[in-house]
């Protein structure tokens, strides 16, 4: 009788450790920014034209160098507006390559983007 008792207890001793071991999800985590990024990013954005006029729709991609600009590896895809701009927004300093094209017409150039600075380039496809 006395081994049933200590089978007993040692039995729903296990069931009390399995059923108390849950583990919970906690869901997403909101990451919290704890440094200042504004000292090693820069702003850019790019105009594209033709001749005198601004391009509107035009296809621009950003690209970490100028062989992933031959090889289509892009970093970043934008359109431009109706007056020809196209916002990358914030990004770490440094070179990179962008190609504007509309139609038929294709161009790339290289962009440097300046720490701290708000920087606008100039793309003309004529």
């Amino acid at each position: 009788m006395k081994n049933i008792f200590l089978l007993l207890t040692f039995f729903v001793g296990i069931l009390c450790f399995l059923f108390s071991c849950k583990t919970t999800n906690p869901g997403p985590v909101n990451q919290i920014v704890t440094s200042d990024t504004s000292s090693t990013t820069g702003y850019l954005t790019v105009r594209v034209y033709d001749g005198n006029s601004s391009v509107s729709d035009a296809t621009v991609d950003l690209f970490i160098n100028y062989a992933d600009a031959n090889a289509g590896v892009l970093l970043l895809r934008g359109y431009s507006t109706s007056s020809g701009y196209v916002d990358f927004g914030y990004l770490n300093y440094g070179n990179y390559y962008v190609k504007a094209q509309k139609d038929l017409k294709s161009k790339i150039i290289p962009v440097q983007v300046q720490a701290k600075k708000r920087l606008t380039y100039n793309i003309n496809l004529n």
